[in-house]
């Protein structure tokens, strides 16, 4: 405790700004593996790795695509379950599908699935805020699923990970239901930001959403690992919107709107906006 003390007493406030950099999130990844013990440095690791979902997939896909013997497939599972859950334990479970199942599905596809491990291991062993923002992940995750499915007239069970009493509502009822108000009343801020035209500030303002969400679950924490968890989703929402201001710069705002879409996970079930 007295380690946590000293290093979140040297941290500077956080505001959503793109150009704070100091500590800037690779840096803050390291400290904490320096800080924290094994257990608590695997909950944060799980906590942040889910923006490397689209990028294990089509690593994935084009690793299978080499292969043009069974065996080879199935020699290479071995490693690959190995070697992914070695640094993300839930990727473990993907691999437990089989190669038939893994050849048969497309990008998006595989993206669901990778996310489902995500949200299965660690709604199974997160605690306390960990716990608690994997469920909001979750929900707003199968919101923004609904709500696409719902306004491109799309079929929503396969884009819903059924987890959760959320998820039931959501596949039974439309986005706008009383009843998904009764469960999760936050899901109405949701409706307003889904309603905003233009694709860039709609990412921003859900940023912020997110945001407000931490501030709100860790207002009472001042020296815990809560508090360095927190701080880390925090500097990972700055570190995105520093990476995305850096493409508008270099390729102007027709190429950052099509960035958005290629990283946002529910723009692949709808046409391009």
């Amino acid at each position: 405790m007295a380690s946590y003390y000293c290093y979140i007493s040297g941290l500077p406030e956080l505001t959503l700004d793109v150009k704070v950099t100091e500590p800037d999130f690779n840096t803050y990844q390291t400290q904490l593996g320096d800080l924290l013990d094994e257990n608590s440095y695997e909950v944060f690791t799980n906590l942040i790795s889910k923006a490397d979902h689209k990028k294990i997939a089509k690593e994935i896909l084009d690793k299978l695509a080499t292969f043009t013997e069974e065996y080879e497939i199935e020699e290479w599972l071995v490693e690959a379950k190995e070697q992914y859950a070695a640094n993300v334990k839930y990727l473990g479970l993907l691999f437990d599908l089989g190669y038939e199942k893994l050849q048969s599905m497309d990008l998006v596809e595989l993206e669901i699935e990778i996310d489902r491990a995500y949200f299965t291991y660690n709604l199974s062993v997160a605690k306390g805020f960990a716990r608690k923002w994997i469920e909001l992940e979750l929900n707003v995750r199968n919101y923004l699923a609904t709500y696409q499915c719902e306004k491109y007239r799309l079929d929503k069970e396969a884009q819903i990970i059924n987890l959760n009493n959320i998820s039931e509502i959501l596949l039974e009822n439309p986005c706008s239901t009383n009843e998904l108000d009764a469960e999760w009343a936050e899901c109405r801020e949701l409706d307003s930001i889904m309603e905003i035209p233009h694709l860039h500030v709609r990412e921003k303002t859900l940023d912020k959403f997110r945001w407000q969400w931490i501030e709100s679950y860790s207002e009472f924490e001042y020296f815990s690992l809560e508090v360095l968890l927190a701080y880390g989703l925090k500097l990972q929402i700055i570190n995105r919107w520093q990476q995305l201001e850096i493409i508008q710069e270099e390729k102007g705002i027709s190429a950052f709107d099509t960035l958005l879409n290629q990283i946002n996970e529910t723009k692949e079930i709808a046409p391009e906006e």
